[in-house]
């Protein structure tokens, strides 16, 4: 199956490395008719079209859709909308993990033909379920779907994409300079609730231009969180570079 629908906007750039198809794929499994969609193609109009004059009982849409703030109503909006014009199941299955600048936050979800919610993975970690969509007798009992804030949500995809990063770089220690500021004290936190505290090393260096109030709230950090240490005054590294 050739992707039908190329996105070029933000972080998509796909008319450069791949050509369109212009033909749906759809097989049939068990007496099931399934068509297959990637990504972009459930958003388009033309691929639903051909799609409507199938009869296809499920879809199944392959993802890797990047984190955005609200991204996933946005989602299950837009699936929602697909099951009921072409009148089947729709399984939405998205990548996880951090990639470079990317973060891929999951929470795959099913949508059934009466486009209801049927049921949806947590966010953020993988996960596998054994969901018979299909059956007379399935329930949505069962919908695991996590009562996100917004800033929770955001939390958790900052905490993916550092888990991500240092162990995709295959990276053994955290080192974090610390100012006595909301931005390190936040990276501190991240740091701490992702990996295990004998792995971060904190670092304040003070010079004659730090507050007293600084080196005060990063030793606070330090108590709370109870990560490795470091003071390492540069003042006197600082006078040499002045002469």
């Amino acid at each position: 199956y050739f992707k039908q629908t190329l996105p070029n906007y933000g972080v998509f750039d796909e008319n450069r490395y791949f050509e369109s198809g212009d033909k749906e794929f759809i097989f049939t499994h068990k007496g099931l008719k399934i068509a297959l969609l990637i990504c972009e193609d459930a958003w388009s109009i033309s691929p639903n079209k051909l799609l409507k004059k199938k009869l296809v009982d499920g879809i199944v849409v392959i993802n890797a859709s990047p984190y955005e703030i609200e991204k996933s109503d946005i989602r299950i909006k837009v699936i929602s909308k697909l099951a009921k014009e072409t009148k089947s199941t729709v399984i939405y299955l998205n990548a996880i993990g951090g990639q470079d600048e990317l973060i891929f936050d999951g929470g795959s979800f099913i949508i059934n033909k009466e486009a209801k919610l049927l049921h949806q993975l947590p966010f953020f970690k993988e996960e596998t379920a054994i969901i018979d969509v299909f059956s007379k007798t399935s329930t949505k009992n069962n919908i695991p779907k996590a009562p996100y804030s917004k800033e929770a949500h955001l939390y958790e995809a900052l905490k993916l994409a550092l888990k991500d990063y240092v162990i995709k770089n295959n990276f053994k220690n955290i080192f974090i300079g610390l100012s006595g500021g909301i931005d390190s004290a936040l990276v501190l936190a991240i740091a701490n609730d992702t990996f295990d505290k004998k792995n971060i090393t904190a670092v304040m260096m003070p010079s004659e231009f730090t507050a007293k109030l600084s080196i005060t709230e990063s030793r606070k950090m330090i108590k709370n969180t109870g990560v490795n240490y470091k003071e390492i005054d540069i003042q006197s590294i600082f006078k040499l570079f002045r002469k």
